[in-house]
């Protein structure tokens, strides 16, 4: 996919199940990990637990879900980015 200049949908999609599944085992243990890794669990999961990030959570989830097959890297960045900076801020909570 990457050589072909497709780092939308399918590629960052792929990205974005493996990193909630890896933070979804972070957070609540390998044995609740499977559960809480699929995108709508573990958007209610953190909208229960931390209020504040769900709104932006589901945001960048939407609109990596809409993204079209072909986009330029630095926009595929832009959005894996913005999911970065909220299972940061969700993993390093006090």
């Amino acid at each position: 996919m990457r050589r072909a200049d497709q780092d939308g949908g399918a590629l960052i999609g792929e990205y974005v199940t493996a990193r909630l599944a890896a933070t979804a085992a972070a957070l609540v243990g390998p044995a609740h990990a499977r559960h809480y890794a699929e995108r709508q669990a573990f958007l209610r999961f953190v909208t229960r637990r931390r209020p504040d990030l769900g709104p932006a959570l589901e945001r960048v989830l939407s609109a990596i879900a809409a993204l079209p097959a072909r986009i330029s890297p630095a926009e595929a960045i832009r959005h894996v980015d913005d999911l970065e900076n909220i299972l940061d801020e969700l993993t390093h909570d006090t």
